[in-house]
């Protein structure tokens, strides 16, 4: 139809998102898989555009070119007020963490959009992280400068997953799971007070009274 793309992505249902512009100015393309077509566009309002990452259909970002960040919530865009401006490039992921740079400090930042809560990842002995990748809570890539040349860093986290939804109480309630666990996968978590202890791969009896 004659637009001129500026950003693609796809999230991990294979849906891709396009935000391109035309001659009434730029807008987010939705594809739908099943009519193999692109959408009614969907307008950005006062946005305007840089890049967009999207984890699924349900989770896509739109980075304006001021540094700010935008969620479509109801085909329409919310600024995601918890994040910091001056980011200059992001990436999005179906469990709900958005991995973002500011390409100025030595440091990669990781949102997790439900809480909402922000970690600083930072990177030793670089310039600048210029650019990140990432398909979990807990991966990433990273393009850094580092005396003078681009190197690529990797990030794997401690942690086993992101339990992005709210913990459901047992009856008992102090025994907690996470409905994103497989059923007998062997994770549960307690709540000891101070705060919520994983245990993994074990058996656990509770004595009630």
């Amino acid at each position: 139809n004659g637009a001129t793309v500026i950003s693609l992505d796809v999230g991990e249902d294979d849906i891709p998102f396009a935000l391109a512009t035309s001659g009434s100015g730029a807008a987010l393309y939705p594809f739908d898989p099943a009519t193999m077509s692109w959408q009614q566009p969907v307008g950005l309002g006062a946005i305007t555009p840089k890049q967009v990452a999207a984890g699924d259909a349900t989770r896509v970002y739109v980075l304006d070119t001021g540094g700010g960040v935008s969620r479509l919530e109801n085909s329409s865009f919310v600024a995601v007020g918890a994040l910091p401006a001056g980011i200059t490039q992001i990436t999005a992921n179906h469990d709900g963490t958005l991995w973002h740079c500011d390409g100025a400090s030595p440091n990669a930042f990781r949102f997790i959009s439900e809480r909402p809560y922000q970690a600083t990842v930072p990177v030793p002995n670089v310039t600048s992280v210029q650019r990140v990748a990432s398909t979990a809570y807990g991966n990433a890539l990273m393009l850094v400068q580092q005396a003078g040349a681009s190197q690529l860093y990797t990030y794997d986290s401690p942690f086993l997953f992101k339990t992005s939804p709210s913990f459901v109480p047992l009856a008992n309630g102090r025994v907690l799971q996470n409905p994103q666990v497989t059923p007998g996968g062997g994770r549960c978590f307690v709540n000891v007070g101070s705060g919520i202890v994983a245990l993994l791969f074990c058996t656990i009896s509770v004595a009630l009274g």
